[in-house]
């Protein structure tokens, strides 16, 4: 059996592209390499500038930014990017935002939010760097659990499954390999 092939485009919105942006690209395929007998994870910079903000992002109430506005920005800059790997016969299956600026939900602060089953995911790096030198480690898990939860995988109930959801760094610190459940889930999809 040929594993199938995604492509994830890492969009740099609000902050500078940065190391903590290259190791992501670096280690998404790496963490995804557990599952690569059905799965084969690229992933690239789509812009090597910083976009402005989502204007309509923003709530002083949630004093953070909701991540929907960000969806569309993404829409945008796929299709721009799909256009110029046309020629190459290739496309972005994934868009994932990356920003600095805080995320806001219904109930507070997020590290991150997916479009479930779609195309777009959007994480933050703002309160994953703590100064235990674990900030970029978490970027990268909790991007993987937004890109699975853009490929339809469910949360997880082990809290060392890249699946589990997290409240708060410590959820993320658990997390470890995608656990065989959800390994299966993704198999039976493919």
């Amino acid at each position: 059996m040929h594993p199938c092939s995604l492509t994830c485009g890492v969009l740099n919105i609000g902050n500078t592209v940065d190391e903590r942006v290259y190791h992501l690209i670096k280690r998404i395929p790496v963490v995804f390499g557990q599952l690569a007998d059905v799965i084969d994870v690229k992933a690239c910079l789509i812009n090597d500038i910083s976009l402005s903000m989502p204007a309509t992002a923003y709530s002083p109430i949630a004093g953070g930014y909701f991540p929907y506005p960000f969806f569309s920005h993404a829409a945008l800059f796929k299709e721009q990017a799909d256009k110029k790997l046309m020629k190459m016969d290739k496309h972005l299956d994934k868009v994932l935002v990356v920003t600095d600026k805080p995320l806001a939900g219904p109930d507070g602060r997020i590290y991150g939010q997916a479009d479930v089953g779609g195309p777009y995911a959007v994480v933050t790096t703002h309160g994953l760097y703590d100064g235990f030198g674990r900030g970029n480690e978490r970027l990268v898990l909790e991007a993987c659990y937004l890109l699975g939860r853009t490929m339809g995988l469910p949360r997880c109930d082990d809290a060392r499954c890249i699946m589990h959801p997290a409240e708060m760094l410590a959820d993320i610190d658990a997390r470890s390999a995608f656990c065989e459940l959800c390994a299966r889930v993704l198999r039976a999809r493919t």
